[in-house]
């Protein structure tokens, strides 16, 4: 059905950048969406809409792109407030896993670092882990310190409160605390 325009169903849907992506958009049930392209139960869809962006914002960075000084403790009394926002923390990193289906705040499968805020004391922070840059994080040692990169996905995931962002960048700390 590629280059056919089809309703994203009863109760819409989210786009994503990947199947394994961030979410994009979020399609209203009464919208339509072009197919472009189908790979089994995923098609590549364009989206036609409009934004409110002044003219004055438009030439300026996103501030959302910069990394804030928001701590993991700060997300939990207003976890979606900060959604989409770009932090950069020190983590120490526990082990690599990948998402069961009682984890709703991730894709099953998706893979993810399980770590913790500014060491062993602190409070647990979940990293996911776009399935191309694996290889990043396949070396990584339990206890190792990292600094990474990532956006807010969400301030407290709906089965164990902790944190979730989105893996921009990762960093191997050189020092050993």
């Amino acid at each position: 059905m590629p280059g056919g325009f089809r309703s994203p169903g009863a109760t819409g849907g989210a786009i994503l950048a990947a199947p394994d992506g961030d979410t994009l958009a979020v399609a209203a049930p009464s919208s339509e969406v072009e197919v472009m392209r189908r790979e089994g139960s995923w098609v590549r869809v364009r989206l036609e809409g409009w934004m409110w962006m002044p003219e004055s914002e438009g030439a300026q960075a996103d501030p959302a792109e910069a990394p804030t000084a928001l701590e993991p403790q700060a997300l939990q009394g207003a976890p979606e407030d900060h959604v989409g926002r770009v932090v950069a923390w020190s983590l120490q990193f526990i082990s690599l896993e990948r998402a069961e289906a009682v984890r709703t705040d991730f894709f099953e499968g998706e893979p993810f670092l399980l770590a913790r805020f500014g060491g062993s004391d602190g409070p647990f922070v979940y990293v996911a882990v776009p399935p191309d840059r694996l290889t990043e994080v396949d070396g990584l040692v339990p206890l190792e310190r990292i600094d990474v990169t990532g956006r807010i996905r969400t301030g407290a995931s709906a089965l164990t409160g902790a944190p979730i962002i989105d893996l921009i960048t990762l960093d191997r700390s050189r020092e050993e605390e």
